[in-house]
């Protein structure tokens, strides 16, 4: 009889830590919010599909969901520019909590002792997620969060548009 409370004692333990590892609570600016993980996939190789948008990018420093359909999203997170060649982008977790996905990364760096080429490299990785949610963020292990290069790319687009707009206007006044 002991021995059935003991195994029974076991697999309540068993089913509560497995259900408390899977969903975790935040308390984030005093609200709490449910945490859970999202399937992802860190793409080998760029897919043809992306490339256009990958080339307009790929010496960024921060993330932009470069393709979104329903629930599958792609996600360029780059490092931007590094003096030498080793260096990578390694996710640890993708995680939905607050209306918004967080991917955490780690910057790896060459060893001390590495064998490098003394060539510029823009590190970057491409993720896939499935989720619903269009809000992400990007942060790294000790901390800092990635910018959105498409806000710095459509700023950019917008200052040229204005500059354009600007200079017809001055044209046509000088006629």
């Amino acid at each position: 009889m002991n021995r059935k409370l003991l195994l029974l004692g076991v697999f309540a333990c068993l089913v509560f830590l497995a259900v408390g590892c899977t969903k975790e609570q935040q308390n984030a600016g005093g609200t709490t919010g449910e945490t859970t993980q999202v399937i992802y996939e860190k793409l080998e190789t760029v897919p043809s599909e992306l490339k256009t948008a990958v080339v307009d990018i790929e010496k960024m420093k921060g993330f932009s969901v470069i393709e979104s359909n329903d629930n599958e999203k792609y996600i360029f997170i780059g490092l931007g520019e590094k003096p030498t060649d080793g260096y990578d982008v390694d996710v640890k977790s993708v995680k939905e909590a607050n209306d918004k996905v967080t991917i955490e990364i780690d910057e790896i760096k060459p060893a001390a002792d590495a064998k490098v080429t003394t060539a510029k490299t823009y590190p970057y990785v491409i993720v896939k997620v499935n989720t619903a949610l269009d809000a992400f963020e990007v942060i790294t292990t000790s901390g800092e969060q990635f910018k959105d290069v498409a806000d710095e790319t459509s700023e950019t687009t917008d200052n040229n548009t204005t500059g354009n707009t600007t200079n017809t206007t001055t044209e046509d006044t000088t006629e």
